[in-house]
């Protein structure tokens, strides 16, 4: 995958995220040095842990004025500093964002996110938001245009189309951008490899996809891709379909039965599926009973991912005839 590059782009990325914090978290993210603050991935915020900056090279912990690999030199955090940190990020209104919060995470304006942990409310089994946040992962939103372009040529097919594509790695290695930019450029269609423009649906169950925020997208996903956002993706996959006649479906981390059997709803109507899997190979996406029909039935192309050269490392693209 093409690895992301440091510009005015993504200083401004991260302005815009601080913009949206307390004050004191950008006075501690002062202590990265110009590129490092281009890079960021995601900020950790937890109570009675030190405050943690993840780069592509791995996790930094902040001291005051400087970074460190050494949790034991670094400041921790206390609970004021996360209830100020949630406090501005639900714009001081946990009961406007509390059916978000039941999925474990908030979107924020510009596709940023923010995963939550802590104590949940459970009733009959199911979550209703949280008695107690201890703690906030804050992703930063930094788009890959152009991390398609690498694999698009072993994905396509004739005609002008792509093959069903099932994206595997490991979490934290890339998936998501890399499924997000081929919804991008299938949307606007690439004349320089013969691929045709298609209408694109988005199955965005955990708002990743788009990163939709007050449910407008966040991110460039092409100017012919529709999507449902913040839906279970087997229902939403069912609803474009019926509703939206897209070429392609796109949804993200398949692994549920329902989700596997709307899949292969959606081959048989003719559609073609693009879809991301957790695994460390294709080999133990086949076990799982839920992705063997998938795995054997519907993709025709796999493409592994890892983080051996930095996020994003295409390992292989694997035909489906090859398939275990």
């Amino acid at each position: 995958m093409t690895k992301p590059v440091t510009t005015v782009e993504d200083d401004r990325r991260l302005f815009h995220l601080l913009s949206l914090l307390p004050p004191w978290v950008g006075e501690a993210l002062a202590a990265l040095g110009p590129r490092e603050r281009c890079e960021v991935e995601e900020i950790r915020i937890a109570q009675g842990q030190p405050l943690t900056v993840t780069l592509p090279g791995g996790d930094v912990f902040l001291a005051p004025g400087r970074t460190t690999r050494r949790a034991q030199d670094a400041v921790r955090l206390e609970r004021h500093h996360v209830e100020s940190v949630l406090e501005a990020v639900t714009q001081s209104s946990l009961y406007a964002v509390e059916e978000a919060m039941k999925e474990g995470f908030l979107s924020l304006p510009g596709g940023h996110r923010v995963g939550i942990a802590g104590r949940p409310r459970i009733l009959g089994g199911e979550p209703l938001g949280f008695a107690f946040v201890s703690g906030l992962r804050i992703r930063i939103n930094r788009p890959v245009h152009g991390a398609a372009l690498p694999v698009l040529p072993s994905l396509l097919a004739p005609g002008g189309g792509i093959h069903a594509t099932l994206i595997v790695s490991p979490p934290g290695c890339g998936k998501t951008t890399l499924l997000r930019d081929l919804v991008r450029v299938l949307s606007e269609g690439e004349s320089s490899l013969g691929l045709r423009p298609h209408r694109v649906g988005v199955a965005d169950e955990r708002s990743e996809i788009a990163g939709s925020y007050l449910g407008v997208p966040q991110h460039d996903l092409g100017p012919r891709t529709d999507v449902i956002d913040a839906c279970p993706k087997r229902i939403a996959m069912s609803m474009l379909i019926r509703a939206l006649r897209p070429d392609v479906v796109a949804t993200d981390e398949l692994g549920h039965p329902g989700d596997a059997a709307a899949a292969l709803d959606a081959g048989a109507a003719g559609v073609v599926l693009l879809a991301t899997a957790h695994g460390d190979s294709l080999e133990e996406v086949a076990r799982r009973p839920s992705l063997r029909p998938l795995v054997r039935g519907v993709f025709g192309r796999f493409v592994l991912l890892s983080r051996r050269k930095g996020p994003g490392t295409v390992e292989a693209v694997i035909a489906g005839r090859e398939a275990p």
